[in-house]
């Protein structure tokens, strides 16, 4: 499972807000949204792997216990 607070600060940490994510990353803004509120628990590992190329952290950084 990821961990929503960490994708939410990682955007923060970059400056972005989620339609800039949205285009950046090529993932709906729907998807990005979801995924910091916690609602989607699992996502495709292609979308964490947009994620976490954009925010410059390996995809495991984003795990719950990955850190």
């Amino acid at each position: 499972m990821i961990n929503a607070q960490l994708i939410r600060q990682a955007r923060i940490d970059k400056g972005l807000n989620i339609d800039e994510v949205a285009l950046k990353a090529q993932v709906s803004r729907f998807s990005i949204y979801r995924l910091e509120k916690g609602i989607t628990k699992n996502p495709q590992a292609k979308t964490l792997k947009k994620l976490a190329v954009l925010y410059g952290k390996d995809t495991s950084y984003f795990i719950k216990g990955g850190i």
